[in-house]
Order: structure tokens, then sequence, then C-alpha cells
């Protein structure tokens, strides 16, 4: 320790700066060079690094000579670093700013310039000798060709600022114009304090006390591209700064402790440990205390979203819980707007939920499919998608045009796309437009948002879930309903045909009081009278006897069909459906062709009462669509036509129902069997039980097949294909 401790006294102030300027330039150059090495961002900091770290050890090596030639030599050596670092450093800004691309040649010539200049910095035309100058005991003297390459320097740095203030003054991107601030400022704290170097060089009696924060820029920028990825410097600046100074004053004082007093080594071994032990707490206390002003407002409502999130699952209504989602971030986060888009699984796309917004909500796309760049992103990568950082990537790769996520984002009206994800599916997403600050999306904020998307995920899932059981409790009521209905129609309908019957045995009465009282109407009013009594009552005979029949068809219909597979007559089964339906839908707005000859088509095998439900449900989904595409299509010429044809195949019969109504979606397709699933326009005229009742009869209960065809706008082909009753084979 000792040794240790008298190692550090022969160190003067200037190399000690030069020490950790070289540890902070190389260790940070190499962490953000390996963190992306093919971005061009990442490359040219790293040069950049490289090239202050080769300076800054030469000037280490320089300090600590003990003889003239090797202080010489070391001179000569931290110029020929020293050529390269404005170079480096105008790589780096035109990088950061996209427009190396622009300037590549210039670049590439340039760094051949600083490969020549580095050849004549060993020679005498450069660095001259070292002698004594004022606490030094080597400073060098400028050569013949200092000055010039000094011009060079200064020329290169000034392009550098140049290109930062057009950036600052760009009214087009507020993101970059606080960037390039703060890099500027960055800049001028770095380059400032290395320009305390040249004054001596021309006897100027200035002593090079600033070489100490060239380590700020160094450290200021590389926490921003690791960290914030160039989002928020101003929280990178800061944390640096604190950084910088506190070090400084742990590491500083021992050693001009020791440099002022060396033979009180247990002075400085005692402030040393004590520092060492403190600084920690101190940088981080006053860390703490600086992003708390800072943060202030954003720490607020990530307090807000988070006590948000841990009450959405308590919310039952999805239509509730996505309107609270958008207020409290539109409200918390102050966007200009918000909203939120849900996975609809029954249309295999993503719906907006609900949308809050300063402007035209309107303007925000009703839906948005799950096969677009966007959607794929966030499955894939499971994270947040940034507009800005969108655009500076594909400006990176020197692409012109838009990509396709920026397209995406630009219709969403989003500069922050968060995912809601439950293992590896995407229940939906939140769109977050600008700030109203015209502030950037910082990492911590980020990581907020995430948690609420994620908790929002849960959320929807559960409230999607409370809806299915809803709905199906609902559907399975309406289901008990009509089987009570139909288990009380046998004695509805013997209560009707008992009234029906007394009603027929009033009219058939009258009607003889009628004819033996003929005589009695014998002027020409009371024949006209009796005339029409009779027509009344004669109609009113006819009306009982279809009343019976209708009746009649309901107890054939309601019943299970308990008596088993029997050989069965297609067109009678049609007919009985026909009948039964046009007492649900009005059948005078269709027209239905017999597309059979009824002599040729042989009988199946099956239960009458079940075939008769699947055809009544086949002629109700047929009407249902042909009405749906006579009100959506606005066609005046258009006519609903139901062709029915059968076609005898071998041992097998094909029924084939075709309709030229509302067709379905592709998309839509493979539902159509599913439970609840309805296709028709309102969710009142349809369960979404008709099609999977009709599979179920057909398939399970009669070893048959059913088989869809159908076209959006043009119609929809029914097949069934049963068996020829064997009995009369």
């Amino acid at each position: 320790m000792i040794a240790g401790l008298r190692f550090l006294s022969m160190i003067s102030f200037w190399a000690f700066g030069a020490g950790i300027n070289f540890i902070a330039s190389v260790a940070l150059g190499l962490l953000v060079y390996f963190r992306d090495r093919r971005n061009e961002k990442h490359i040219s900091f790293g040069l950049f690094t490289l090239s202050v770290g080769a300076w800054s050890l030469c000037y280490f090596l320089w300090q600590i000579s003990h003889a003239r030639a090797e202080a010489l030599f070391w001179c000569r050596a931290l110029m020929a670093g020293a050529v390269f670092i404005p170079i480096c450093y105008l790589h780096h800004i035109l990088s950061f700013l996209n427009r190396a691309k622009k300037f590549r040649w210039l670049i590439v010539a340039s760094y051949v310039l600083a490969g020549i200049l580095s050849y004549f910095c060993f020679t005498k035309l450069a660095v001259l000798n070292v002698r004594p100058r004022m606490l030094f005991r080597y400073w060098p003297t400028a050569g013949e060709i200092f000055l010039p390459i000094l011009l060079i320097w200064l020329f290169y740095a000034g392009w550098s600022v140049v290109e930062l203030l057009r950036a600052m003054l760009d009214p087009a991107d507020q993101n970059r114009r606080r960037q390039a601030g703060y890099l500027l400022l960055a800049t001028v704290i770095g380059w400032g304090g290395a320009a305390t170097n040249y004054p001596l060089w021309f006897n100027i009696q200035v002593l090079p006390v600033g070489n100490i924060f060239i380590s700020l820029y160094i450290v200021i920028v590389a926490y921003a591209i690791i960290r914030y990825r160039m989002l928020d410097l101003r929280i990178a600046f800061t944390r640096a700064g604190i950084f910088v100074v506190v070090y400084a004053l742990v590491l500083g004082l021992p050693y001009l402790l020791i440099y002022k007093y060396p033979k009180e080594h247990l002075w400085a071994l005692t402030a040393m440990a004590f520092l060492a032990t403190v600084g920690p707490f101190i940088y981080f206390y006053l860390n703490r205390k600086a992003e708390e002003k800072l943060l202030k407002e954003q720490r607020r409502y990530q307090a807000t979203l988070i006590q948000a999130s841990a009450g959405m699952g308590r919310i039952k209504d999805l239509r509730k819980l996505l309107k609270l989602i958008v207020r409290i971030l539109t409200r918390a986060v102050r966007v200009e707007h918000s909203a939120v888009y849900v996975f609809d699984k029954a249309r295999q796309t993503y719906l907006l939920g609900a949308v809050l917004s300063s402007r035209d909500p309107a303007a925000v796309p009703e839906t948005f499919p799950v096969n677009l760049a966007l959607a794929e992103a966030l499955i894939k990568t499971r994270k947040p998608v940034v507009a800005d950082e969108e655009r500076k990537k594909w400006e990176d790769l020197g692409k012109k045009d838009e990509s396709l996520i920026c397209r995406e984002l630009s219709a969403l009206r989003g500069e922050l796309v968060v995912p809601s994800m439950i293992e590896n599916r995407l229940v939906g997403f939140v769109v977050l437009g600008q700030k109203r600050s015209g502030k950037v999306f910082s990492t911590d904020e980020l990581s907020v948002f995430t948690i609420l998307a994620n908790q929002a995920a849960l959320a929807i899932e559960n409230a999607l879930f409370y809806d299915d059981v809803k709905r199906t409790q609902e559907q399975l009521f309406k289901a008990e309903k009509m089987a009570t209905i139909g288990t009380m129609a046998d004695g509805l309908s013997h209560q009707i045909n008992n009234r029906l019957h007394a009603m027929g045995f009033i009219a058939g009465d009258m009607q003889d009081t009628l004819a033996i009282k003929r005589q009695l109407f014998d002027t020409p009013a009371l024949k006209e009278i009796e005339q029409e009594l009779t027509y009344a009552l004669t109609r009113l005979q006819d009306n009982v006897a279809r009343g019976g029949e209708v009746v009649q068809g309901l107890m054939k219909y309601t019943r299970k069909g308990g008596e088993g597979q029997a050989p069965c007559d297609i067109d009678k089964v049609f007919n009985a459906a026909y009948e039964m339906v046009q007492f649900k839908i009005k059948v005078g707005q269709m027209k239905i062709l017999k597309a059979y000859d009824i002599p040729s088509i042989p009988m199946v095998h099956g239960n009458f009462t079940q075939l008769q439900e699947v055809f009544f449900n086949l002629i109700d989904n047929a009407y249902d669509a042909m009405m749906q595409r006579k009100t959506e299509g606005k066609d005046p010429d258009y006519k609903a036509v139901l062709s029915v044809n059968i076609l005898p195949v071998g041992e097998q019969v094909r029924i084939i129902f075709a309709d030229n109504g509302i067709g379905v979606k592709d998309q839509d397709r493979h539902k159509l069997f599913t439970p609840f699933f309805t296709t028709k326009a309102s969710a009142k005229k349809g369960t979404g039980l008709g099609l999977y009742v009709i599979r179920k009869i057909i398939e399970e209960l009669h070893g048959g097949r059913v088989e869809v065809e159908s076209t959006y706008l043009s119609g929809t082909t029914m097949t069934l294909t049963l068996a020829v009753a064997k009995e009369l084979m």
C-alpha cells in the first residue's frame, strides 16, 4: 500500500487526468461498439473514443517520462493520435445526424489525410523539441506544421459544431433538435477542456486544467447511446456530470494530499478509505435527488399508471376497460391521443376498442390486419416500437422512402406502440401519439408502459372470457326456453285443436242454420247478406282446417325424432320444412327453384324430423343472406333465388342448396360451424347455432357429410350427402 501511495505521489495531476480519460474512452468506446457492431453510430463513436484513448495514453506516458528523449517521443505520438480526433468526431456527428452517406468519400479522404499527417507528427516538423515550461519538466515546442495541423483540427471541429447547429435549428424534428442541443453542450465542455492544452504551446501562460472534462463528454454520449438510445440526453448529461464530480473528488483528494504532503501517507490512506466508502452513497444520493427533480412529472404519472394497472383486472366490461385505459394514458402521460386495439378471434383482425384524441378520432383506422409488418414486429420482439427509432433505423440504411412499419405507424398516428402479450399471443396493442410537451419517451417510460400493457392484456383476456361466458349463458337460456316450448307443444296443440274444432263446429252449425232459414231471406238485400255470411263461414272453416295443419306441423317439428331412422322422401322433408319456415320468413320475397325430378329421387335413410330441422335452417339462412345482400348491395335489379337440387350418386344422395346471397368472407369461412358464431347482419337474427346443429345432425347422427362453398357478394352453396335407404335397395 505504501509503495502504491509513493507511486501516486510521483504522478502529476495532468497524468492522473489523462489516465482517467484513457480508461473512460477505451472502456466506454468498446462497450458502445459491441452493443451493435453493424450500426454506424456505434462504429464511428468507437473510432472517436479509440482516437481519444490513444491520445490520452500518450499524454499519460509523456507526463510520467523521466528523460527528455522519452518525453519527446510520447509528445510526437500524442500528436499523431490527436490528428484523428476531429475527423473521427465529425464522422460520429454525421452518423448521428444520418448524413454520413452524403459525405462518404470526404470522410474516407479525411481519414487518409489524418494518416499522412500522423506520419509527419513523428518528425520535428510537428514537435521541434521539449523543454521546461511553467509546472512541466518537458513541454513541447511547436514545429513548422503544428499550426496547419491545428487549423485542420479547428476546421473539422467547427464543421461538426455547424452540423449540430443546423440540426438544432431544424423545425421538422423536435427530438433531433433536443438531442443535438445536448450533444453540442457536451461538445463545448469536452472540447473546451481539451483546448486548454494549446495556449502553452504558444507560450501563453495557461495550464491545461480542463483535460478531465474530456471524460465527461465520453461518459455522457456513451450513457445516452446505451441506456437511453439517444432519447433523453438531459438525464444522461446529469448522471454523467454527477459521476465525474463525485469520483473526481473521491480519487482526486487523496492524490492532492499525497502530492502536497508526500510523507504523510497515513492521512492519505485514511482519506482514501473514507472517500472510497462514502463515495458511492454520495453519488446515489445526488443522483436520486437530481432525478426526482428532472423526472418529477414522469414519476407522478408512472405511479398513476401502476395503480391503474393493478385495478384493471376488476373491470369485467370490455368496453369500459378499454375506455379507462385510453383515458388514463391520455390524461396522465399527456399525449395528443391514445388508442387500444384488441384481437378479434372471429374476424382474425385487430379491432379498435377505444380511442381518445384531441384531434379527429375518426382518422384512426377501425381495424388493423394481423399480417401487417407492425403486428409481426410486435409479436417477434415483444417490445415497444418507437416511431422515431424506426425512422432513424431506416435512415441509417440509406433508404429515402419510409419503411412499412413507419407507414403503418403514420396510419395509426402513433409515436409509440406497446404490445399486450400473454405468452406468445398478441392480445392487443396500445398506441400513443406525441406528447403535448414535445418530449420523447424514455427507457423508463417504456418499461412502465410495458407493465401496463401486459396487465391490460390479462384484464382484456378476463373481460373477453366474461363476455363469452355471458353470451354462452344467454344462448343456452334461449335454447332451454325453446326446449321448454317444445315439451309444451303436445299440450298446447291439444288445447288449440280443441278450440279450432269448436270454432269449426260453430261455423258448420251456422251454415246449416242459414240453409234451413234460407226462405227468410226473400229480399235482394237479405239474400246478399246471406251470401256474405255463407262465404265468411266457409272461409272460417277453411282457416280452422289450415290452423289444424299448422299445429300438426309444429308437433312434428318439435318432436325429438325418437322414432329412429327410416326411409325418408327428400321432397316431402323439404315441403314440410318449407311449410314451417314461412311462419318465420316472408317467402314471397325470394324465389325457390326445385331443380330435380321427383320420381327419380331415391329415399334416404334418416330421421324425418331431424332432416326437417336441417332443411328449415338451410332455407332460413339462405333467406337472411339474400335479404342482407339486397339491403347492402343496393342493386335495384337484384332478385333473391334459392335453387334446390337432389342428385343420386351411387349409394348416396347429394342435396344442394345454392343461394345468391351475401356470401361469406374468406377469413370467416373456417368458423362457420363454430357454436355461437354468426355472419348475419344483426345478432338478433341468429344465435350462431344453426350450422353447428346441421353438421351435428348430418355427420354425427346420419353418417353423412356437409360441404360449404361461398364467395363474398356472390352466394353460398351448401351440399349435404346422405346414404340411400338400404331397406329399398
